[in-house]
């Protein structure tokens, strides 16, 4: 590893002198012994292999290599501290001369020409580390700061909905009305264009009718909404347009039109989709008691699925066998005294 770290290290005359005075060799000799920075890091690798040395990162190393940009400090977030990779190889060389030398010595390592001639001073590690441990400390308070806020912001939501003011029910009434419009605007205009006369045009003079246009039919219908007083009234009646498309006899209505089955068919399905759910059930429930009996018929098995006729009449009871025995019948006595 030291080896490798050199050949990386030796770009320049530079980082030459800097690994000098990390391996405590005297700069001014190297031109007459070239081979001796070699050496000692072969004396170097056969100490570090000897004693199985193990380099500990510590805070201070990780202040160390951010301080003197001896490595790449890649941000992760407040929940994660930050990811350092060293790019310098003399920064591990140092490191690892500087554990050697405590080991051998069990005494403080002195301050190391590399780190020294960066300009580094305990103080300045210091500095370093106590801003990014403020920083992390910032990032933690707006963090909890923001989480409260949050949860405090759902305990007024919900006190605020026991007893909500008429503008916010207003309000209610626009929002729901609007995302119906957004998202249902051909639904809408299919149902009402073939329900409601006024929403209808004449074809010529065939005395037959069609429907507007979708935007203008979806216009007024989302205006007669929003004009209602009663706020549930109003969401009830864009609701009921909604719901009337899928309440439609067919023979009423043309194919090939732009509001026709044909091209209706599959905004329908995306808008209701088919087979038993939640969703379908409601809106029956909510159709049902408006609809004739005629259309209640038409239409209920396309909502209804295996729900048993509701009736009072005991038929199991009423088919079975029967004998006169069964029947509470006066005595002929009885009968003949009266």
């Amino acid at each position: 590893m030291a080896r490798f770290a050199y050949e990386l290290a030796r770009r320049s005359a530079t980082e030459r002198e800097q690994l000098a005075q990390i391996l405590s060799c005297e700069p001014d000799k190297l031109d007459c012994e070239p081979d001796k920075l070699d050496r000692e890091l072969d004396t170097l690798t056969a100490r570090a292999k000897t004693k199985a040395l193990k380099i500990k990162i510590t805070p201070q190393t990780r202040d160390r290599a951010r301080a003197g940009r001896f490595a790449y400090v890649h941000r992760r977030g407040q929940d994660f501290a930050d990811g350092i990779w060293v790019v310098n190889p003399l920064f591990i060389i140092d490191l690892a001369h500087e554990q050697l030398a405590n080991h051998e010595n069990d005494q403080p390592a002195r301050e190391e020409a590399f780190f020294a001639g960066a300009g580094l001073d305990e103080d300045e590690l210091r500095a370093a580390g106590q801003e990014d441990r403020e920083r992390r400390n910032a990032e933690r308070l707006r963090q909890a700061e923001a989480t409260n806020s949050n949860l405090g912001l759902g305990h007024d939501l919900r006190a605020g909905l026991m007893d909500p003011t008429p503008g916010q029910l207003q309000a209610l009434k626009a929002i729901i009305c609007h995302l119906l419009a957004r998202h249902y605007r051909d639904v809408i205009a299919y149902g009402v264009g073939w329900t409601d006369q006024d929403r209808q045009q004449p074809i010529g003079d065939t005395g037959r009718r069609e429907p507007r246009q979708p935007d203008a039919i979806l216009d007024a219908e989302l205006e007669r909404a929003l004009n209602d007083p009663d706020p549930l009234r109003g969401i009830a009646q864009l609701t009921a347009s909604w719901a009337s498309a899928f309440a439609l006899d067919l023979d009423g209505v043309t194919r090939t039109k732009t509001l026709g089955t044909d091209r209706m068919a599959r905004k329908l399905a995306d808008a209701l989709p088919g087979g038993h759910s939640p969703r379908r059930a409601a809106v029956w429930e909510f159709l049902r008691p408006m609809l004739s009996p005629r259309l209640a018929t038409l239409h209920r098995d396309t909502f209804v699925f295996d729900q048993p006729l509701e009736t009072t009449v005991e038929l199991a009871a009423h088919r079975g066998e029967s004998d006169l025995a069964d029947l509470d019948l006066p005595d002929d006595t009885e009968a003949a005294a009266s």
